[in-house]
């Protein structure tokens, strides 16, 4: 019985490291990506503003910026996304790009990009597949709840 209840214990610990991780990295992730499939679906929106839109405070705005064109240059959809000199050039040539992919690709991508996003967001880094495996968990649980 003592085996049982300290198996429980650690599963509860853990469980709550990652509901933690994923509130603080993996959600603000699926926002920056869903406001990137925004400005992707409908061109005349802005990047920087949509961003700028999200409820969140100053220190993570710039974090979130931050990630966001370390992802662009980790992902590399583009080469010449990676190439250009501002990070403004890098977003709107990252959107182009997606912009001539197929849907199911862009939804590929999309993921991919969250889950990068999370790992640069996060001061714990984690494994790359450790963050793919919770961005798809909670975009899973969104597609649910909606």
């Amino acid at each position: 019985m003592k085996l049982l209840k300290r198996i429980t214990i650690w599963l509860t610990l853990i469980i709550g490291k990652f509901k933690a991780w994923i509130n603080e990295n993996v959600e603000p992730a699926l926002e920056i990506v869903n406001t990137i499939k925004e400005v992707v679906d409908n061109p005349a929106l802005d990047i920087l503003t949509k961003l700028s839109e999200n409820k969140w405070d100053e220190a993570l705005l710039a974090r979130a910026r931050e990630a966001l064109f370390q992802a662009v240059n980790i992902l590399e959809i583009s080469k010449a996304c990676g190439k250009k000199e501002t990070e403004f050039d890098k977003l709107a040539c990252l959107i182009g790009s997606l912009r001539q992919h197929s849907p199911a690709m862009r939804s590929a991508i999309y993921q991919k990009l969250a889950s990068i996003l999370a790992i640069e967001l996060s001061e714990d880094k984690i494994q790359e597949y450790e963050a793919d495996t919770l961005v798809q968990l909670t975009y899973a649980n969104r597609k649910l709840k909606a």
